[in-house]
């Protein structure tokens, strides 16, 4: 009958079956490992650069052509950074080969373990020790210094005596020692501002 659309042979039916079904399978394989990729640079993982803990985002997992990680934005960084060598051993390591966290807030856990910079007094002078009062840490002497607990403000000497006065990273402990040395000074010299001066006032 003239005009009637003609039959497509079964070989050229079945052909373009499978081409069609291919083709979904393959946009289906295309957005898995996109939601894939994507779900995988979504996570979080520890690692370290320049001797620094340093937060990541992705994953610390190798996978050629495809880039997976990156530093996390500098607010979700430790502040005040964190040093691998200030860690108890095991951790340090564990840094070193990079570990998958939950997000930013593992950082305050990890900030936990730290071995801390404590201002502490020895033989009647102000020392700074790390590790003191922390079981994984070794405790180790750092820095000597001149300022004597009887030349300081009664408020600093107690803090020095109770233990009060202890940082993550070094440079905090030093930024208070020389803080106590301007209390020192200003003591010597009378001045009204600071209280608590020893009544010798030497």
């Amino acid at each position: 009958m003239a005009g009637a659309p003609r039959e497509q042979p079964p070989l050229k039916r079945k052909a373009l079956a499978f081409v069609g079904v291919a083709g979904v399978v393959l946009i289906a394989l295309v957005s898995g490992g996109v939601f894939t990729v994507q779900q995988l640079r979504s996570g979080y993982y520890v690692g370290q650069e320049n001797g620094k803990v340093v937060l990541y985002r992705g994953t610390n997992q190798k996978v050629p052509l495809i880039d997976l990680s990156r530093k996390a934005d500098a607010e979700e960084q430790p502040n005040p950074p964190i040093m691998v060598s200030d860690l108890p051993y095991g951790k340090q390591q564990a840094v070193k080969d990079t570990f998958v966290v939950k997000g930013p807030q593992s950082i305050e856990d990890l900030k936990a373990q730290v071995c801390k910079y404590s201002l502490r007094s020895e033989s009647g002078k102000v020392i700074i020790e790390r590790g003191q009062g922390q079981g994984n840490c070794q405790v180790f002497k750092v820095q000597d210094s001149a300022i004597r607990l009887d030349e300081l403000p009664g408020p600093d000497a107690d803090g020095v005596r109770n233990g009060a006065f202890s940082f993550i990273g070094l440079k905090g402990a030093i930024d208070k020692l020389a803080e106590l040395g301007a209390h020192k000074t200003a003591c010597k010299n009378g001045d009204p501002s600071v209280r608590g001066c020893p009544s010798a006032g030497n």
